[in-house]
């Protein structure tokens, strides 16, 4: 069961921290806490510093499986997020994070993604994004099995 602290949590930039090393653990239980930890996340992403298209759990302290992300100017949740499909072929590029402040380290990422998962209220989803909505994607997934782009990533493809 998630347990929500009401206080506004800063996104955490301390590299070693537990949190940012952990594998996340599913979410079995669409309750309130659920909700309201969504819309902690957003309120965190929305008060960083830089502008932030997505956010992980353990980015806030978190360790269970819920990425936040924008979509068409929207803040949309995926919860249980699983990687279905890669296509679009691969590009390297710089990319940052919010837990890695004023970093910037090439990464390659596939072009075009399908993920599915949940909603906060548990109802399937399933999102098929390009671009820097897919690279956003690939990345929160990561961070919810415990890597950040600083460690050495098996090669994708």
């Amino acid at each position: 069961m998630i347990t929500i602290d009401w206080a506004v949590r800063p996104i955490i930039t301390d590299a070693d921290h537990p949190a940012l090393h952990s594998t996340c653990v599913p979410v079995e239980q669409w309750d309130g806490n659920v909700r309201d930890l969504v819309h902690e996340m957003i309120d965190a992403a929305r008060r960083s510093p830089v502008r932030a298209i997505s956010l992980a759990a353990p980015q806030i302290g978190e360790c269970v499986r819920v990425i936040v992300y924008t979509r068409n100017d929207r803040w949309r949740a995926l919860i249980n997020p699983e990687l279905r499909k890669t296509f679009g072929g691969e590009e390297e590029l710089p990319e940052e994070c919010l837990s890695l402040p004023g970093r910037s380290i090439l990464r390659k990422r596939w072009l075009s993604v399908t993920v599915t998962g949940r909603d906060e209220r548990g109802r399937p989803v399933r999102e098929t994004v390009h671009g820097w909505p897919a690279r956003a994607m690939q990345h929160e997934l990561e961070h919810l099995d415990g890597l950040l782009l600083t460690d050495d990533l098996p090669a994708s493809g």
